[in-house]
């Protein structure tokens, strides 16, 4: 069994490895020829919870973790009546490694408010990665969710409110499920590349007499550590990384650099095109981890709202120790 499976990781290897990289390099490229925003939820600490984009990656291998994430949108962003509907969002994370099947299982739960619109996703993922090479790693990942979409009809202000395609004017909500899938590369832990296609059915769902259907988004990541300084008290590297997210209509791309001193803090700053300036900061405090960022809008929106954008994640890793496999001292010669 360990033949085979030898056999085929040597075959991935071989084959896929090299058209891989020119997929997770050339993609992106294309994207921007044939679409111009954005509708799947925004985080701009991606690189601290990678799972909330990719279903194939695990934040550690060696321990179960949980994530809390909270994110409030163009704060002071008001509606004619002077109520705020500013952009709010609620992440939850956990994982775990599943040795026995090199695999790990994660759940995500994300809550979205905008305006009088409120969604609930509830995702499972499951991720399996193979060693190609020495420190070089390849993951597949599948998600299945459960989504929840509530509006309260009450609140719109309609231009005509004897519209007959507006009967319903109480809170209505529907629930339909979605999948994903998403395939990275890690090489040297230096290295990271994955894709992403999310909302993969497109469900179709009505609230009253009003017609929705979900955006299939394909969501591609990247970056790359530069070492600065290695010396055996002082660490310090350079973490440049992009991010896109595009719904095949429109197209948003975020470009950041991050910098990490001692394994221990971090800083850096980003631009996200068309809409503005990131700064974001973090501490590791052994195994917990707290970091914050803030979006200085620099597009129309600026005008409409009091603040930016604020950020704050909170992660923990309870380390697990990978079972270790006992040989039998057991010897048939002894019959």
């Amino acid at each position: 069994m360990i033949h085979v499976f030898s056999f085929w990781k040597s075959i991935i290897a071989l084959l896929w490895l090299p058209t891989l990289r020119y997929l997770l390099t050339g993609i992106p490229l294309l994207i921007p020829f044939f679409l111009s925003g954005q509708q799947f939820p925004q985080y701009s600490q991606y690189l601290m919870h990678p799972t909330i984009y990719h279903p194939s990656v695990a934040v550690r291998n060696d321990a179960m973790c949980f994530g809390l994430g909270y994110r409030n949108q163009w704060m002071g962003f008001e509606d004619s009546q002077g109520k705020n509907i500013s952009p709010r969002d609620f992440l939850v994370t956990a994982g775990i490694p599943v040795y026995a099947l090199n695999s790990r299982i994660g759940i995500v739960v994300n809550n979205s408010n905008l305006g009088y619109h409120n969604r609930t996703d509830f995702r499972l993922d499951y991720g399996f990665q193979v060693e190609v090479s020495s420190d070089n790693f390849l993951g597949f990942g599948l998600s299945g969710q459960l989504s929840r979409y509530q509006m309260n009809l009450g609140q719109l202000t309609v231009a005509d409110p004897s519209d007959p395609l507006i009967k319903e004017t109480d809170k209505q909500q529907a629930m339909f499920p979605e999948m994903g899938f998403g395939i990275f590369y890690n090489g040297n832990n230096r290295f990271f590349a994955g894709i992403s296609m999310m909302n993969l059915l497109a469900s179709e769902y009505e609230l009253g007499n009003l017609r929705f259907k979900d955006q299939q988004t394909a969501i591609f990541s990247a970056n790359y550590k530069i070492g600065i300084i290695d010396d055996r008290y002082r660490k310090a590297y350079l973490v440049p990384s992009v991010l896109l997210k595009s719904n095949f209509k429109t197209t948003q791309i975020d470009l950041n650099t991050t910098a990490f001193i001692n394994d221990k803090y971090w800083a850096g700053m980003g631009y996200r095109l068309q809409d503005g300036f990131i700064i974001n900061a973090g501490i590791y405090l052994g195994d917990l981890v707290v970091g914050l960022s803030y979006d200085m809008n620099t597009g129309k929106i600026r005008d409409a709202t009091k603040g930016g954008s604020v950020e704050i994640h909170l992660g923990y890793c309870l380390p697990i120790e990978k079972p270790r496999r006992i040989k039998s001292g057991f010897n048939t010669r002894c019959l």
